[in-house]
């Protein structure tokens, strides 16, 4: 630093620039210019928006709890409101899955309504065994028949 930087005070904060005004100026010519220069480009057309369709209101939703104050699984608070469909929704709460097993197909069948037989088809799936789970116990019963009919055949009986 030299010495007069040194011994210069510093500015107030509060104190305005002696050239003040010329920002205000510049900022005000350089506003018209863009306006020219805006007024000289040729406009966008704007693109023509389609109407929207008008959506039909979310289905209400199935409270999250049973007459028993029991949570209900999830997949159920969305399935629509049908008499019938409400038993078989009572059946699977219960755990009455073979009336839900005969009486779902039934309900697929004869409903007009595509989420009402969705729905029905869903509950039939839903207590269907796991493919996955078919599969290991064919390969564990496969695998006890094969030990023993070879534990036989080694003893010699």
């Amino acid at each position: 630093m030299t010495d007069t930087e040194q011994t210069r005070e510093p500015e107030p904060e509060d104190a305005e620039p002696e050239d003040a005004d010329e920002p205000e100026a510049a900022d005000e010519s350089a506003a018209a210019e863009d306006a020219a220069v805006d007024e000289e480009r040729p406009r966008k057309r704007k693109k023509k928006r389609k109407k929207r369709k008008k959506r039909h209101s979310a289905p209400e939703l199935r409270p999250a709890r049973d007459a028993q104050e029991r949570d209900r699984p999830a997949f159920l608070l969305a399935f629509p409101r049908n008499p019938e469909l409400e038993r078989l929704i009572e059946a699977y709460e219960a755990g009455d899955y073979a009336r839900v097993r005969r009486e779902a197909p039934g309900l697929a069948e004869r409903t007009e309504d595509n989420a009402v037989r969705d729905a029905a088809l869903e509950l039939r799936r839903r207590i269907d065994p796991d493919p996955l789970a078919r599969y290991l116990l064919l390969t564990a019963v496969a695998l006890l028949v094969f030990l023993v009919i070879w534990v036989y055949a080694k003893q010699g009986h």
